[in-house]
């Protein structure tokens, strides 16, 4: 759609009456009174952005020497692929990142998934909800992340990872065939 500022890329304006835009990223800047509404187009890179984010740190925690390093990186390839696909299931982008709604929380991540239906294509056993679970508390509460002097003593407790790795593939393919589709 054309404005008074010639053609906007990925982008839709609901004013007409728009002082100055910049685009930003996924995002779009308006420094005058109006709105922006991301295009199909452009909620289709996004989605394919944190994907692409999700696969990286897939990839790299399979390469980490360290457990708790593994652990981090997998937790957050977890939580990107299951925000990958909330985002194409239509959840809001500010919703996924509201720490009281979802945040770094697998649980909850994991449980709005299934009621979308991520358990129709992919299976979740009771055991691997149980990792989950335990990779969940270590993850969230980011001991994984920053180094304590109690790590010299005793390590976080994380579960077995072979699991929940078979599970990340398991999202990687049904994940990926979903966000590459075009609306």
């Amino acid at each position: 759609m054309k404005s008074s500022l010639g053609s906007v890329p990925y982008y839709r304006l609901a004013t007409p009456l728009i002082a100055s835009v910049r685009p930003v990223g996924p995002r779009i800047i308006v420094a005058a009174a109006g709105t922006a509404r991301p295009t199909r187009y452009a909620l289709r890179l996004r989605n394919l952005a944190v994907f692409s984010y999700a696969n990286e740190f897939c990839d790299a925690a399979k390469k980490a020497g360290s457990p708790l390093v593994r652990a981090y990186l997998l937790g957050h390839a977890l939580e990107l692929y299951l925000k990958a696909f909330l985002l194409k299931s239509g959840f809001n982008s500010g919703d996924l990142k509201n720490k009281r709604k979802f945040g770094h929380q697998l649980d909850r991540l994991l449980t709005a998934a299934e009621a979308q239906g991520i358990g129709k294509q992919v299976h979740i056993s009771a055991r691997l909800r149980q990792d989950m679970s335990e990779l969940n508390s270590v993850y969230s509460s980011r001991a994984l992340q920053y180094f304590s002097l109690a790590h010299m003593f005793t390590n976080p407790t994380i579960p077995h990872l072979a699991r929940i790795f078979r599970f990340a593939d398991q999202l990687r393919k049904t994940v990926g065939k979903l966000v590459q589709e075009k609306a």
